[in-house]
């Protein structure tokens, strides 16, 4: 059996992304990204860059409008004693509405089309 888990959204980043460390020294960059149906607002996106394409992050601004390509991702927190659902979009792929890629680190490659992996040269 087959199944897929991607996601494809394009909308405006909604805030500077934010640059974390977790525990196990894996970087991690999030931001939301606002949709929109018709001109009209839609929905916020929480998303994650994590590892090597962490730092790609610093290349996006607030405002700016965005392709990103990754996987949904489920998950949950705790709150105040309440279980909170979220859900995230792990991408994999960012590139700027203006058809540039945003630059990747030194040393890391994009990876052959269908592959959700970056590789490092």
């Amino acid at each position: 059996m087959i199944t897929v888990n991607k996601v494809i959204l394009v909308g405006n980043v909604g805030n500077t992304p934010d640059m974390i460390i977790t525990n196990d020294v894996v970087q991690v960059a999030e931001f939301y990204l606002a949709t929109t149906t018709s001109g009209t607002f839609d929905a916020w996106h929480r998303v994650i860059l994590r590892g090597h394409l962490a730092p790609v992050a610093d290349g996006i601004s607030q405002g700016d409008q965005v392709y990103i390509e990754g996987r949904l991702h489920y998950g949950t927190y705790e709150k105040d004693g309440v279980t909170v659902k979220i859900a995230e979009i792990h991408a994999h792929e960012i590139m700027l509405v203006s058809g540039s890629l945003v630059p990747l680190p030194p040393g890391y490659s994009r990876p052959p089309l269908g592959d959700t992996h970056h590789h490092k040269e």
